[in-house]
């Protein structure tokens, strides 16, 4: 976006005009089963490290006429909450958690008609909450009623959220340019992100989905950790610990071929 002065790398060598399906863009998912598969259905964008303004034109693509999905958070970004985010009336998830975002909260935010998860928290917002949040009927004056309210309506732990969290995590992969860190932490916030709709994943299955979120390239580690794993059970800090050594390797090396670092177990 034009007012972003800094992006990660991985943006800057995906994020490239001649590909007009946005399909290479890393953090953009499109439509494919809509006639102009173009349109925009997720932008993820999350842990990117992004610092700059988030300017109006985010909202005032046509590409993003169809988005549901739009995950922002933990990002740096300065400046309000734009109003022209009210123009994407097929939104039903926005995350802004933990992004130095300031100003008043838009009331156009709130008149999205499918609009059901919102995440602000944690971030330098002021003023009073929205009098259309939920069609409130009436002014709470206590701030920690208000976010209570804003909280319990939309952090909702609907069914539709649950499937699109987990159809999130499940289709996360681990992409050219990505480090390890970012792609764990962007991992980690989908877990967390469904333990608050009561959807906690225990350690194991966390292993085994972000063992899975990996390419073809690093089969040889995923073969290796399985193998080695006491008595067939991998825990994330195994996992974590050998992707992070894998990396660490390859950028020594400078090849592209996995090579599994696990040592098999002796007990």
């Amino acid at each position: 976006m034009t007012h972003w002065t800094s992006i990660p790398p991985s943006m800057k060598s995906s994020w490239n005009a001649s590909d007009s399906t946005y399909r290479s863009w890393v953090g953009v998912e499109c439509d494919s089963n809509h006639h102009h598969n173009h349109f925009v259905v997720s932008l993820n964008l999350s842990c990117f490290q992004i610092l700059g303004r988030l300017g109006p034109e985010i909202a005032e693509l046509t590409q993003l006429n169809l988005i549901e999905y739009l995950e922002l958070s933990q990002n740096n970004f300065t400046g309000d909450i734009p109003e022209s985010f009210g123009n994407l009336l097929n939104l039903r998830f926005i995350n802004l958690y933990s992004s130095l975002m300031k100003g008043l909260i838009p009331e156009s935010l709130f008149r999205i008609p499918h609009l059901d998860t919102v995440w602000l928290d944690v971030n330098e917002l002021n003023g009073s909450i929205p009098l259309n949040v939920g069609n409130m009927s009436e002014i709470e004056t206590d701030a920690y009623a208000l976010w209570t309210k804003l909280e319990g309506m939309y952090q909702s732990k609907t069914a539709w959220n649950k499937a699109l969290l987990m159809r999130r995590l499940v289709n996360l992969k681990l992409k050219g340019g990505i480090s390890v860190a970012e792609h764990t932490s962007e991992f980690q916030n989908l877990v967390n992100q469904l333990a608050t709709v009561k959807m906690e994943l225990d350690d194991e299955m966390q292993a085994l989905l972000l063992l899975s979120s990996l390419p073809d390239s690093w089969e040889t580690l995923v073969v290796s950790l399985n193998n080695s794993a006491p008595e067939g059970k991998l825990t994330m800090s195994m996992v974590t610990d050998a992707l992070f050594s894998e990396e660490a390797r390859k950028k020594e090396m400078g090849g592209d071929q996995s090579h599994a670092l696990v040592t098999e177990n002796k007990g």
